[in-house]
């Protein structure tokens, strides 16, 4: 019975964690307008990419912590 009110507990965080993502994903991009706002250019699926990882459960999904980038720039951003 503890294995597997471990196991919901951790799936419930996994929940947590998309929603929190989806919902900070569509919150930058709308503010975006669908521009990156590193290149200027368009783009319909922008990218919810992580600026600064938070230690802390409190500040974790930050929007001042994300950005979203067009992939280009997405990848670009990865290989620095």
């Amino acid at each position: 019975m503890l294995i597997l009110a471990g196991m919901v507990f951790h799936v419930s965080l996994d929940v947590v964690h998309v929603t929190q993502m989806q919902s900070l994903k569509q919150s930058l991009s709308e503010e975006a307008s669908s521009i990156c706002p590193a290149c200027g250019e368009w783009c319909e699926a922008l990218q919810l990419h992580t600026v600064h990882f938070s230690p802390s459960m409190l500040n974790r999904y930050n929007a001042k912590k994300f950005v979203v980038l067009c992939p280009t720039c997405h990848e670009k951003a990865h290989s620095k």
